[in-house]
């Protein structure tokens, strides 16, 4: 009789550590699932952040984004090259007074702690900017809020491009039109130029004094 109660007892717990084991072989299997469903997400969001990588490289535009303690999250190319830097992925962590233009840092923070918190961008504004090299370049900036997808604000986003050479263009034709204006001036002639509407569009100081 005791032979039989152990046999039973036995068999109960070989039935129960069958049905365990059942049990853990289905868990495993869908562990195994769920870390492959995972891997694959992971890949396609590596290979997408890949691809906007590549995106944001071609453009000629520098582009950036930063956390809301203003530390870099991301930059292309272009934008690390100006920073003095070999990668974008170098920026990843540091603000802008661990970079070459850390003279205008407290400009470029306060510009971005603004847009963070106002939640309004700041687009196309002009300013300067430091390269790698020393040398000091005139930019149009634009920025704007950086959101999660449930619209909070993480951060900021921002783009500029390089006006220097418009900026000297723009310079050398403002001088160049005070040495004519000057020079019309000190003519002793009544000069003047309209335009095909009949507008004065240039005229000396003999013109205007003129009754």
């Amino acid at each position: 009789m005791y032979t039989n109660a152990l046999e039973q007892e036995i068999a109960i717990l070989k039935q129960q550590l069958a049905e365990s084991t059942r049990e853990f072989t289905v868990t495993v299997a869908r562990l195994e699932q769920e870390i492959h469903k995972r891997k694959q997400v992971e890949q396609e969001l590596r290979q997408s952040q890949q691809f906007l990588q590549q995106i944001f490289d071609m453009l000629p535009q520098r582009i950036f984004w930063k956390d809301r303690n203003l530390r870099y999250l991301g930059c292309n190319k272009s934008f690390a090259q100006d920073a003095g830097l070999d990668s974008p992925v170098d920026i990843i962590g540091k603000d802008d007074f661990e970079l070459v233009w850390r003279e205008f840092a407290h400009n470029y923070q306060a510009d971005d702690q603004a847009v963070i918190t106002s939640s309004v961008a700041k687009l196309h504004y002009e300013e300067l900017l430091i390269k790698e090299d020393g040398t000091k370049i005139w930019i149009k900036t634009s920025k704007v809020p950086l959101c999660n997808e449930v619209g909070e604000i993480i951060g900021v986003f921002g783009c500029y491009e390089d006006i220097t050479t418009r900026k000297a263009a723009e310079t050398a034709l403002k001088e160049s039109q005070q040495q004519l204006q000057a020079f019309i001036d000190n003519s002793p002639s009544v000069i003047f130029i309209k335009d095909v509407e009949g507008r004065y569009i240039l005229a000396n100081r003999n013109f205007w004094s003129l009754d």
